[in-house]
Formats: structure tokens, sequence, C-alpha cells
């Protein structure tokens, strides 16, 4: 299998990621201004998109995920400014992180992660926006759904782009896992497989409907869509791990840095996840009705995510601390700008890892006084 390395210049993408207000609306969402016109703009990109690639094409996939994200980011904000709001008056108490500070952390990552590119489509992107303002009707994707939240569409928009993603993705192998040559492959950009790209987007809209649901108070379901996240984070830091063929990590680069500081990241989702499931119930899926961790087993769960997300944590600041000689005044200035933006997605990580960690301690101290500090279950390392 291909490495599920972050997508470079060179390899293929989507026709639409090229349109000038697909880059617009990504440069909207990820700078915290879905309202300003990113929605309008990718509900137009919408229709376009299944009308000329087709609805189930990769195209639209990646529509209606930016789409489903531009939707839920404005929701999220506004939630924030009315909580903020509730809590001018209130004490402030030791918490983990809300649904809505950890969309922000996301939404800062990703805008940290897109800051080079969107260099580059800086200009016009405000006429953009303003043409496609004036130009784009209500929002067509909503508007044959009566009684249906922002949220809820949201997650049907995200669910829609990961079944096209995964059904593309597992087409693209055979029986043996090996991928197919390019002929083979069902949809191409320029002759070549897409592959790489899809392989990048699945864990990112598994990471934005597992956000979705957690704010929807389904946190069984969003458990569920954080751990198939995490199992993409891991296969990519093995596939770079298999490649290193005896090199220091320095020597990879800037994609072994980052692999692992993801899969800390998805580990951490899992964890708080866990701990918001309700407590002394089964974790059970809407869906299915399947269980998917026992009310016994929760914290257990939640402790083991929190310790390997801390263990990644440790093993990625240690690799940074071995690639930080290499940013000095002798390396090329965006190579330094670059390490300079994975550092600070670090120090994000680490703050929502002691988020977590807060969580944790206060159902321990809950329990002890439940059950007192004799009877309670030990942690199982």
């Amino acid at each position: 299998m291909s490495t599920a390395s972050p997508t470079s210049q060179t390899e293929p993408v989507p026709s639409i990621t090229s349109d000038p207000r697909y880059r617009a609306a990504r440069r909207l969402i990820t700078s915290g201004r879905s309202a300003d016109g990113a929605i309008e703009m990718l509900a137009t990109l919408v229709e376009e998109a299944r009308s000329k690639y087709g609805e189930d094409s990769i195209d639209a996939a990646a529509v209606y995920f930016e789409y489903g994200n531009s939707l839920f980011r404005a929701v999220e904000k506004r939630k924030a400014g009315e909580m903020e709001i509730m809590m001018d008056d209130e004490p402030t108490t030791t918490r983990g992180p809300t649904p809505e500070e950890k969309s922000a952390a996301a939404e800062a990552s990703e805008k940290r992660a897109a800051t080079s590119q969107d260099k580059s489509d800086a200009q016009g992107n405000d006429a953009v926006v303003k043409a496609s303002m004036d130009n784009a009707p209500s929002a067509p994707t909503k508007a044959n759904q009566k009684d249906i939240t922002d949220e809820e569409l949201a997650l049907e928009l995200m669910e829609n782009s990961f079944a096209i993603y995964d059904q593309y993705y597992s087409e693209a192998f055979d029986e043996e896992g090996n991928e197919k040559a390019d002929a083979e492959v069902s949809d191409t950009a320029g002759g070549k497989s897409l592959v790489p790209w899809v392989e990048e987007q699945l864990p990112r809209v598994l990471g934005g409907i597992g956000d979705v649901l957690s704010s929807l108070g389904r946190h069984p379901d969003a458990v569920d869509a954080y751990t198939r996240k995490a199992r993409h984070r891991e296969d990519a830091l093995r596939d770079l791990s298999d490649k290193k063929d005896g090199k220091d990590v320095e020597e990879i680069g800037m994609d072994f840095l980052r692999a692992r500081r993801l899969l800390c990241e998805a580990n951490i989702l899992v964890a708080e996840a866990l701990l918001r499931c309700p407590r002394g119930q089964d974790a059970v899926l809407s869906e299915t009705g399947d269980v998917l961790v026992q009310a016994d087993e929760l914290m257990d769960y939640a402790q083991g995510y929190y310790d390997q997300a801390r263990d990644e944590l440790q093993e990625t600041v240690y690799i940074m601390g071995r690639m930080a000689p290499r940013t000095a005044d002798s390396v090329p200035e965006e190579v330094s700008r670059e390490f300079a933006m994975e550092k600070e997605n670090v120090c994000f990580c680490a703050q929502m890892l002691g988020g977590v960690g807060n969580m944790l301690a206060e159902r321990d101290e809950e329990e002890e006084k439940i059950v007192g500090p004799d009877a309670k279950k030990p942690r199982v390392d």
C-alpha cells in the first residue's frame, strides 16, 4: 500500500480542488470564517460537482466534506459565542476540552497545515467570495430536506463523502492487498490513481464525522469514528516506518514527525469520546445496536488510549528535539517555517492530552467518593 503522507503538489488530486471557489472556501474554513461566504460557495459547487462529475464521484465527495465541514464549523463558532456569554458570570472549574474547544483546536491545526498551500491562493480570493455570494442560490442540498439541522446535514454530507472515498479505496486494491494499475482504478485524475489523495482524506473525514457525532451527543458513535481514524493514522505511521530502511528519523523528514503527532491526536480523541459516554451504561452504536464497549470497561479503555497518546507525544517531542538542529540558520526558510508550524501543532496536542488527563483524574476522584478508595477497581496497564 502507498504511504498516507501529506499529498505533494505533484501527486494527482480531484479536478474540483483546482476550482477558485473551492480554494477560497477552504481558506475561509481554515481561518474560522465559514459563515463569510464558504457555505454559499460550497452549496453551489455541490450541485456543479454532481452535474459535471456524478454524485458518487471523488470530486463530489471532496465538496460534500468541505460543505459539511463549513456548516459544522459555523455551528460550533455560534455555540462557542453563546457559551462564552453564559459562562461570563460562572466560576471556572477544572475540566476537559469541550467539543467546541476540541473542534477549534482541530481547525487551528488544519489551518496551520494548510498555510503554505493557501498562500498561493490568497490573491483574488475576496473577489471570488463576493462573486460567488452574489450568484449563489440558497443552499441547494438543504432546500429539499426540511426539519434538518445544520449539524445533521453536515453529518449526512460527511458520511456520503466517506462512503465514496471508502469504496474507491477498497476497489483500488486486489485481493492480495496490492494496488491495482492505474488503468484498473475506477476514477483517476490525468490517467493516474487518486489513492494517495484518498488515503489522506479518509482519516480527515472520519475525524469530522466524529466531531459532529460528539457535538450531537452521540458519543459511542463518535468513539467508533475516532477509533477508525486512529487505525488509519497508525497504518500511515507504520508505512513510513517500513520505508525508513535504517535511516535516522531526522532523515525521513517532517512527514514522520507529523504522522506521529496525528496518531497521538487520534488516540486523544478516542479517550475523550469514551469519557463522554453515559456513565454506567454500555457504549452502544445507535444504528446497529452493537455494544462497542461494556460499561465496566469504559474507564480502562479510556485510560489505555490516553496512555498510548502520552507515549506517542513523548516520542514525538523526542523526534522533534533531534530534528531541531536542522531548522537552524543553515536550512531553507521554508523548512524552518514548516518545523515551527508542526511544533505549534505538537503544543496543541499536549494541551488536548492535559485536558483528557484532567477528565480521567476527576472520574477517579468521583469513583473513589462513591465506592471508597479500597473498593476502586485497579487500572490495568
